[in-house]
């Protein structure tokens, strides 16, 4: 198996989710609190080019009392990572071919059916093994973005599914209200008996 990069973020993450902490470097890490003048950069037209840390809303780093604990640039990846006393998190947005095996590698045990996150169809995934769950869905033509959450023991995978899912409407509709989606909320995926 190769390993690129962006799967290095992964096991990265899944390794800050089991110790809550930090997420090591891959890529390009970049300061989470950028300093210096504000850019004068067109705004993004695209998913895959915006800033992964601008899809958490404020009230979401308020409510759950986040903290930035840094954020990942690669060639095929952008992530941040927050991390509270009680869970760890993070936002990928990922465009290589491996990333949904990584994803069912990462989080084999399928949530629910038919989930839907601020009017979009999410494939939930999560891992007994560790307390962590995740979200996955197709904003644009191959690109994944994942929520990722990863409580702190004795928590459970479900309990980090319930925050996914609260995390994660809330991150689908602040893409949408920067534009990177459609403005109207596609119907999720149904399955075929």
């Amino acid at each position: 198996m190769t390993r690129t990069p962006a799967s290095r973020a992964v096991r990265l993450m899944t390794v800050s989710l089991l110790a809550t902490a930090v997420l090591g470097g891959c890529g390009r890490t970049e300061d989470p609190s950028p300093s210096g003048s504000p850019s004068t950069a067109p705004p993004p037209t695209s998913v895959r080019d915006a800033d992964p840390c601008s899809f958490l809303p404020r009230p979401q780093v308020t409510t759950y009392d986040l903290k930035r604990a840094g954020k990942d640039v690669s060639e095929t990846s952008r992530s941040c990572a927050w991390t509270s006393a009680k869970f760890a998190m993070m936002i990928l947005v990922r465009w290589d071919s491996q990333t949904l095996v990584d994803f069912g590698q990462a989080f084999p045990v399928p949530g629910e059916d038919d989930v839907e996150l601020g009017g979009e169809g999410v494939v939930i995934g999560k891992s007994d093994v560790r307390p962590a769950c995740a979200a996955a869905f197709l904003p644009e033509q191959g690109t994944v973005v994942e929520v990722v959450v990863g409580d702190t023991p004795p928590s459970t995978a479900d309990a980090a599914c319930e925050r996914v899912k609260a995390i994660g409407a809330s991150a689908v509709q602040e893409i949408r209200g920067q534009n990177l989606l459609d403005a109207t909320p596609t119907a999720p995926p149904k399955t075929t008996p």
